[in-house]
């Protein structure tokens, strides 16, 4: 932990201050955090308080810490250290680690310093713990590629004008055009420099609705793509009174269908509208990230008749950012109001995104820790089978690693 350091770290018997005091000769090696508010370092502050006050008393505490919290519960592997996944002999509460690629680098070097030090040890009987899950692959994963795996936009710009509702989480957007444009120029700002983005430029116009995709690969070769779907206005010029001839009565009849026409729209037909699908009681089919924006407006044509709004789990209304599970689609046509609510598979946390906090969601429920409900639990129902089991748990973490993707269809 501390073989970088100089000894006038703190950790190393340097100077730190503990609740206004100046000390110095305590040593923690193992990194060990105090709770110490009033602290230049939380970890001199632990040596501190438990005596550690040579670099015997360091080494003797901080691998006494180790043997009981983590050994004596057979978290006792750099593996088990960074991944909590006991079920046999209780739950791992905690980690040690943080550095997710942890258990390759210090296991890399451990090797090493037994083929420079004891070489012959190499040689010996070797017994290796190693976790087995159930649905693993027949055959070895490969290593994830090297490099940074950011593809995230820090801008996206039309026509030199960032578009409304940037966010870099959010991958869709709905843009409209004055009826008179034929191309629109796209500029896009990556985050890390070593990706690379393509789909920017002039982009043609040829017909009043399309998309066009901008695509940014990672330095690792992971791809996310940002869609703008574009509507171009109908050309105001454009003859719409057809017949012009006909009597003042038939006109009048015209009128009068239009208008029992406008009359009669249901929230069936509004949906219908969007593209998604529903239930008697929920809105799916819906990707991840979708700008809240993007699914208002698709009630917008409708004008006076169709009213929609998204209200989140705090029954605020809103009406930016993305659609998460566990948000509602209050809408109301013609034939009343009616509430929906957005389902997202992949996210029982409610956040909008498929993450680690998902995946202990669905692992927590499925060992009884804590229970999913609603919503919330047909988003942890990945496989749509009518239960959250091991199969939902493994199609999350499979989604998480990028290996596949989390099909939002019914």
């Amino acid at each position: 932990e501390v073989t970088v350091l100089t000894t006038s770290d703190s950790r190393l018997g340097g100077s730190f201050n503990y609740n206004g005091n100046t000390y110095n000769g305590y040593y923690n090696f193992f990194n060990i955090k105090s709770n110490c508010s009033n602290c230049s370092s939380i970890y001199a502050g632990y040596a501190y308080e438990h005596g550690w006050n040579s670099p015997y008393k360091g080494i003797y505490g901080g691998a006494s810490f180790m043997a009981k919290n983590y050994i004596a519960i057979n978290q006792d592997t750099l593996y088990y250290e960074k991944f909590d996944v006991s079920r046999a002999n209780g739950s791992y509460e905690h980690q040690y680690m943080q550095n997710i690629a942890a258990t390759f680098q210090e296991g890399g070097a451990k090797y090493k310093g037994y083929v420079d030090g004891n070489k012959s040890y190499l040689d010996t009987a070797i017994e290796f713990v190693i976790p087995i899950y159930s649905n693993m692959p027949n055959n070895a994963v490969t290593a994830p590629s090297i490099g940074n795996p950011n593809n995230y936009l820090s801008d996206l710009k039309v026509n030199g004008n960032t578009i409304s509702g940037f966010n870099h989480l959010v991958q869709n957007y709905d843009m409209t055009l004055e009826s008179n444009v034929t191309s629109v120029t796209i500029d896009a700002t990556k985050i890390n420099s070593n990706a690379t983005i393509n789909g920017t430029g002039t982009i043609n116009i040829n017909s009043n609705k399309q998309s066009t995709t901008i695509i940014v690969k990672a330095e690792n070769g992971k791809v996310r793509e940002y869609v703008i779907n574009f509507t171009r206005k109908e050309n105001s010029n454009t003859n719409n009174n057809n017949n012009n001839n006909n009597t003042n009565s038939n006109n009048n009849n015209d009128s009068n269908t239009n208008n029992n026409t406008q009359n009669t729209i249901k929230i069936t037909d509004a949906l219908n509208n969007t593209g998604y699908k529903y239930n008697n009681d929920e809105l799916y089919g819906i990707n991840l990230n979708t700008n809240i924006t993007s699914l208002l407006n698709k009630f917008s044509g409708y004008g006076n008749n169709v009213q929609a709004s998204i209200i989140d789990a705090s029954n605020n209304n809103v009406s930016s950012g993305i659609l998460r599970t566990g948000d509602k689609l209050r809408i109301t046509a013609n034939d009343g109001t009616k509430q929906y609510d957005i389902l997202i598979y992949g996210d029982p946390s409610g956040d909008g995104n498929v993450t680690s906090l998902d995946y202990v969601k669905i692992k927590n429920h499925i060992l009884g820790r804590s229970t999913l409900s609603g919503v919330y639990y047909k988003a942890a129902d990945i496989d749509k089978n009518g239960s959250i089991t091991s199969l939902d748990y493994v199609k999350i973490k499979n989604h998480i690693l990028g290996r596949t993707t989390i099909s939002q269809g019914g």
